[in-house]
């Protein structure tokens, strides 16, 4: 099954090279693969650094968004152009592991599961150089979705993920921001997908600004929580369950 890694990037000049030559070098173990680096509305010389190493690796394939900035945005762009049977979003601040790439990947393309989730609350999983109000915010969230909507997984906010494709063609993805993962997530889970979790490592950012700050972004993940809750829970709207194999 060919793995397609889509990389959203904001003002990531710095990270760029080092995300790409770890990625390259996990990877290469896979029969088959691409790396799908996405300029999103960059303002200093990402897009030109991704524009280099498209012309450099056959792997390596270059999206650019116009207009505003939003990772769900870029997520979008970059699944629309992937072409690959397991689709994994990677974050280009270094905060993910590639290693990590490769053990989603294989829990969905070995396992049978239709989403393989990053888990850093996970025994086995962890966290270094998370802010605290950060880490508190996604830990609660995620227990206050296992709790309202049943979600089976410790880590829901973590955009750390793979998806067999199915799951990513059969979903409406609304969010524009960086819900737009625990959004993917909920709706995957009430149309019927398998979801595991998979212990995962997250790592502070070096070099850069962080883009996700949770006060900013709480109110986002809080409305997505309660819309999922009233639609699934309070109307009662049930599962459609997974589309049916081709």
């Amino acid at each position: 099954m060919k793995a397609s890694i889509v990389v959203p990037l904001h003002n990531e000049e710095g990270n760029v090279d080092q995300v790409v030559e770890g990625l390259l070098a996990a990877l290469k173990s896979l029969e088959d693969y691409e790396v799908i680096l996405v300029d999103d509305c960059s303002s200093d010389s990402t897009g030109p650094l991704i524009d280099e190493w498209g012309r450099r690796e056959l792997r390596v394939k270059t999206v650019h968004r116009a207009g505003s900035p939003g990772f769900g945005k870029a997520l979008k762009a970059g699944f629309k152009a992937a072409s690959g049977e397991v689709l994994i979003p990677f974050m280009g601040d270094l905060s993910d592991h590639p290693l990590d790439a490769l053990r989603l990947y294989w829990k969905v393309a070995r396992e049978g599961f239709d989403v393989a989730v990053g888990a850093r609350w996970r025994r086995g999983g962890w966290a270094y150089g998370m802010p605290l109000p950060k880490k508190l915010f996604s830990i609660a969230f995620s227990k206050l979705s296992r709790l309202l909507l049943g979600t089976p997984t410790s880590d829901v906010t973590n955009a750390f993920k793979a998806y067999r494709r199915p799951v990513v063609e059969s979903i409406e993805l609304e969010a524009d921001g960086f819900e737009a993962s625990a959004e993917l997530l909920i709706k995957a889970f009430f149309k019927g997908f398998k979801i595991a979790d998979v212990p995962v490592g997250w790592r502070g950012r070096v070099r850069g600004e962080a883009k996700l700050k949770a006060l900013k972004a709480g109110p986002s993940y809080l409305r997505l929580l309660l819309k999922s809750f009233l639609k699934y829970r309070v109307r009662g709207i049930k599962p459609e369950g997974p589309p049916a194999p081709a």
